[in-house]
């Protein structure tokens, strides 16, 4: 794919929000939104949510990147707005949607892979106005959920060696041109098979989503049927809502030898491909694609092996080295973290439990963390948390809510139950150290310091 491709894939799910926000906004004849409308330093996107839905305010954390706050809020005091940041970090660890009722109003958030958004809607807000409110906000999680892929994908322009997204998406794109029609690309993978690429006229809320088990996308990606098949469910989604009908498709398995790779959906007014010259070229790219999918997804699998603990699945001491070094000097914090008394447990309950506990721990530590963090076991018990463009004390809050999920959570080991707990050493850059580089010799020292203390506590180096 293109760079420009890229631009305009970008652009397109940009503008699917905004004509989504501006019709309902100013009718179905629409107007152009002008500066003097958003005001000097606000987010276009959320601005339009909050007209579109004559809200007090729009708040969107994107813990899967910075973990940076945007919000755009036209009536709401410091208090309102305080109170209402607050819920951000409990709210995004929990998937799904909800509702409050607060003293300034209505309540609407909608989390999802570590990231919220959220909207206050005007007392005796009708059941109408809460559904719309809360698909505005699915489309803007939506937005951000595609944004590292698409920063990836772009990443990986001129490289030799392109990405598993980007052949993907270049694949998608190359087809729908063929064909003239939404097309999407999804691939076998351990999860299942996912949709990686989508082109420029496809949903583009399709990108990561997994196929139902047994459904025909699923059969043929995974090579059981050959294909191609026609359905107008290939995902195997129909009991899920969905915001429009979609057309019939076909799904082609993408070829690798005598295996299927994944597959490609094509859709189709009748569900019938074009005869002649036009199929035998779409034959032709993917038996292209297949093969450096191969040669992609065997690459990725390396890297992952290298660069992963196997037990816990987490990266392993050279792949936090890896993360580290790839940042741009500037603020972040790491917390080093280790499992309390972890040899009375192993000599106790036996090997096979203390493994079980560090799998144990490891959950507990992504569930306290953002999604673009970076969570490592980097010893035997010994663990990191890496989180790019956190403060100091965002660190340490972060290792205070793994310490007392830790202690709050129930863990046994074949009915027989067991406290565990952690000792945290938090530092952070600029306010501990000059430097990324230094980070990990002050945050030993402070979780020497946790230990020495009297464990399960969380120590801010100084």
């Amino acid at each position: 794919m293109s760079t420009l491709a890229i631009i305009a894939l970008t652009a397109a799910s940009t503008a699917a929000v905004a004509l989504l926000l501006a019709r309902r906004l100013f009718g179905s004849q629409g107007r152009r939104l002008l500066p003097e409308d958003l005001g000097p330093d606000c987010d276009p996107l959320l601005s339009l949510v909050l007209r579109a839905n004559q809200a007090h305010g729009v708040w969107v954390w994107d813990g899967g990147g910075r973990g940076r706050l945007r919000a755009v809020v036209a009536s709401l005091g410091t208090s309102g707005e305080e109170l209402i940041e607050a819920r951000l970090p409990r709210l995004a660890a929990q998937s799904g949607s909800g509702t409050e009722l607060l003293e300034h109003g209505v309540l609407v958030h909608v989390a999802a892979t570590g990231r919220i958004a959220m909207v206050l809607l005007p007392s005796g807000v009708s059941q109408g106005g809460l559904e719309a409110a809360r698909l505005d906000l699915t489309e803007l999680l939506g937005r951000l959920q595609r944004e590292p892929i698409l920063a990836s994908v772009s990443r990986a322009q001129g490289r030799p060696e392109e990405s598993v997204e980007s052949i993907a998406m270049r694949l998608a794109h190359q087809v729908e041109r063929l064909l003239d029609t939404e097309v999407a690309v999804a691939l076998a993978r351990p999860q299942g098979v996912q949709v990686l690429g989508v082109s420029l006229r496809s949903d583009p809320r399709l990108l990561l989503a997994l196929a139902a088990p047994g459904s025909p996308l699923d059969r043929v990606g995974r090579g059981i049927e050959a294909g191609p098949l026609v359905s107008d469910d290939p995902l195997g989604r129909a009991g899920k809502e969905r915001r429009r009908a979609r057309p019939r498709s076909v799904i082609l398995p993408i070829p690798a030898s005598d295996l299927a790779v994944g597959a490609v959906v094509v859709s189709t007014p009748e569900g019938l491909l074009p005869p002649g010259s036009v199929t035998g070229e779409l034959l032709q790219a993917l038996h292209a694609a297949g093969p450096r999918l191969v040669q992609a997804l065997d690459r990725q699998d390396l890297h992952e092996t290298t660069m992963s603990d196997p037990l816990t699945g987490l990266r392993n001491r050279r792949g936090l080295e890896l993360a580290l070094s790839r940042v741009a000097p500037g603020e972040g914090a790491l917390v080093y973290a280790d499992l309390d008394r972890f040899k009375l447990l192993n000599d106790t309950l036996g090997h096979a439990a203390g493994d079980s506990a560090l799998v144990y721990f490891a959950r507990v530590c992504g569930q306290g963390t953002r999604t673009g963090d970076v969570v490592a076991r980097i010893g035997g018990e010994e663990f990191a948390i890496w989180l790019p463009g956190a403060s100091l004390v965002e660190g340490a809050d972060a290792a205070e809510r793994i310490r007392a999920g830790l202690e709050g959570g129930a863990w046994d080991w074949q009915g027989t139950p067991w406290s565990l707990t952690a000792s945290f050493g938090v530092a952070g850059c600029p306010e501990t150290v000059p430097g990324v580089q230094h980070l990990a010799a002050r945050a030993d020292k402070a979780l020497y310091q946790a230990k020495e203390g009297g464990r399960n506590r969380v120590v801010t180096a100084s």
